[in-house]
């Protein structure tokens, strides 16, 4: 199924949201952020019971909430906000705070639901934000008036708010590496990078840009960029063409596109999604894993209907995807290497656990949407919350 007609579901589907169950309880005290600033002790991981960050609609408002991984303990975080349907809440690496977007601005909140605060009051305008991995900083998209867009950073806590891109154009999509050293980003339809500072902006590529994401050891990030997957270095240097013209076709002037490329967990490998029209035919979507090197590229899927979005497990051995090959748009599994694909459930937007355990995931029940969790298995579908979407794992669960 085409991305477009995809993404169309998706959105009729949020727009049926309904309220909040009456289960969910309010705990919107208010009071001093405990932890301002600053960096984030890693031995606090795991230290706090495991829970799951949604949204969810009250009298057409949204409210960010939280829960236990099954479903129990329900509790309201915030009050009513004006708030983007798609903007998903994002647990800090510690666990102890969420973020989370309104049209007003970002807005931080510690998860005993203290310390409400808006981290960007001073702009009018913020939106793209994500937490640094490795400290209490959230780096975000914002814009004055009459001017670019441009990159910030602000800590947690509002304070030591900094403008990192200020020229002649727009940038925007800043990406955290995973050692929360350099940032990529877009600008000039082309990928950049930066320390985390703001300091050496240097342009990795001069061809339109699509997407990038960073490989685990921070080192390279890989691109889809005019139809193909390339892997640049960190560095701006060794920027090679992955796929080409991949796969191959058989009709003259058939089109490739080569998209949404995924590291596996240690590195070695990508998967990514391929398209080719061939002659007057409707593309064939199919998951293909290449070697990082370039070589072994393999089809993993072989299927008319549409399958896309693949997802590697923690653990590095099965591969969630999204796929209507059974008539409905739902969440299927696979073995890495492309064996043993199983239909889990009906269903969208899946998110693995640690684990490799369990996938929480989002789906319609009668008009409502829905969160549901269900083993990787098979077993244990369970509904764990009505009227709400946008699911997200503490870090001590996901």
């Amino acid at each position: 199924m085409p991305k477009k007609q995809y993404a169309l579901l998706i959105t009729i589907a949020v727009l049926t949201l309904a309220l909040l169950p009456t289960s969910c309880t309010c705990n919107c005290s208010t009071g001093d952020d405990e932890r301002p600033g600053g960096g984030y002790n890693p031995e606090d991981i795991g230290k706090h019971a495991p829970q799951i960050a949604y949204v969810s609609w009250q009298n057409n408002d949204t409210v960010v909430c939280v829960m236990n991984i099954d479903g129990s303990n329900k509790t309201l975080l915030t009050g009513e906000l004006q708030m983007s349907r798609y903007n998903r809440p994002t647990w800090s690496p510690d666990g102890n705070k969420l973020a989370y977007g309104t049209y007003e601005g970002i807005w931080v909140i510690n998860t005993n639901g203290t310390g409400q605060t808006n981290i960007t009051d001073e702009l009018e305008y913020a939106e793209q934000f994500s937490w640094s991995p490795v400290e209490q900083k959230i780096v975000f998209v914002s814009h004055l008036p009459d001017e670019y867009r441009e990159i910030y950073t602000v800590n947690a806590d509002g304070t030591g708010l900094t403008r990192l891109t200020n020229g002649s154009t727009s940038a925007d999509n800043p990406i955290w590496s995973p050692n929360g050293e350099k940032i990529t980003y877009r600008k000039d339809q082309s990928i950049y990078v930066m320390d985390a500072d703001g300091s050496n902006q240097t342009r990795l590529n001069y061809y339109p840009y699509s997407g990038s994401i960073w490989s685990p050891d921070s080192s390279q990030i890989a691109c889809y960029l005019t139809g193909a997957i390339y892997i640049i270095n960190a560095d701006g240097s060794g920027t090679t063409n992955l796929t080409g013209h991949f796969p191959p076709a058989t009709e003259p002037g058939s089109i490739w596109e080569n998209r949404d490329p995924v590291w596996s967990p240690d590195g070695t490998k990508i998967a990514f999604e391929s398209s080719v029209t061939e002659g007057d035919q409707q593309p064939n979507e199919d998951i293909y894993v290449i070697n990082a090197d370039g070589t072994n590229p393999v089809r993993i899927t072989n299927n008319p209907a549409f399958d896309g979005y693949p997802t590697w497990s923690p653990d590095g051995n099965k591969i969630l995807f999204v796929s209507n090959r059974d008539g409905y748009d739902g969440i299927y599994l696979m073995d890495a290497d492309g064996s043993n694909q199983t239909s889990l459930a009906k269903g969208y937007n899946p998110v693995w656990s640690a684990d490799s355990s369990k996938i929480i995931f989002e789906a319609n029940d009668r008009g409502y949407q829905s969160i549901y969790v269900i083993n990787t298995d098979g077993t244990d579908l369970t509904k764990l919350a009505n009227g709400a979407a946008s699911p997200a794992w503490s870090p001590q669960s996901d």
